[in-house]
């Protein structure tokens, strides 16, 4: 005797074939989330630049001898290692003037991309201050004696003394590893 079988998929082929397509639309789903949120980042880490670029053009306007007046002995551990808010970092001083990104400490970055100051917050407020609203930037400032980098005899000449000025642009509620560091060396 014969079985006469019915051309097509069986119920349980079904269901699997399904499994298989709901399993591979949640790994789209989940990609497609995450290269949402590295847009979002990068995005975010251009306004980190900003400010950063923002700060040094006032760095290079600057008269150098108040800034070698700034140094302290570069700390034993990389400046780039240490925590927010830890010293010797010190948090930019410089007082907020409105449409000038290179001064002040603390930003907000809005939907549009635009960077403002956030207002309100006194002088010094430390970047992991818990009054401050998370998500809002903050700078450090860091002059140390020396080059960032050990030299070997003769890079720098004789008598003439180097310092580095460190910039830190850090968010609240993110990791040390997510803030952007800029070094430029400065010869008074």
């Amino acid at each position: 005797m014969r079985r006469n079988h019915a051309p097509g998929f069986t119920l349980i082929e079904s269901m699997i074939s399904l499994a298989v397509l709901a399993l591979a639309m949640a790994g789209t789903l989940a990609g497609l989330l995450h290269a949402s949120s590295e847009l979002r980042e990068g995005e975010l880490l251009q306004a980190r630049k900003a400010l950063l670029d923002a700060s040094t053009q006032r760095l290079w306007l600057a008269d150098k001898a108040l800034v070698a007046a700034r140094a302290v002995v570069r700390p034993a551990a990389a400046p780039t290692t240490l925590a927010i808010g830890a010293a010797p970092w010190t948090v930019d001083t410089s007082a907020p003037v409105t449409g000038d990104p290179g001064t002040g400490a603390y930003f907000q970055v809005l939907p549009t991309g635009q960077i403002s100051h956030v207002p309100g917050i006194p002088l010094g407020t430390s970047c992991t201050d818990t009054r401050l609203r998370r998500g809002t930037y903050c700078r450090e400032v860091l002059v140390t004696e020396g080059t960032p980098y050990a030299l070997s005899a003769g890079q720098v000449p004789a008598g003439v003394r180097a310092y580095t000025v460190w910039l830190r642009i850090s968010r609240l509620g993110e990791p040390l590893e997510r803030a952007v560091v800029h070094t430029e060396v400065v010869i008074p």
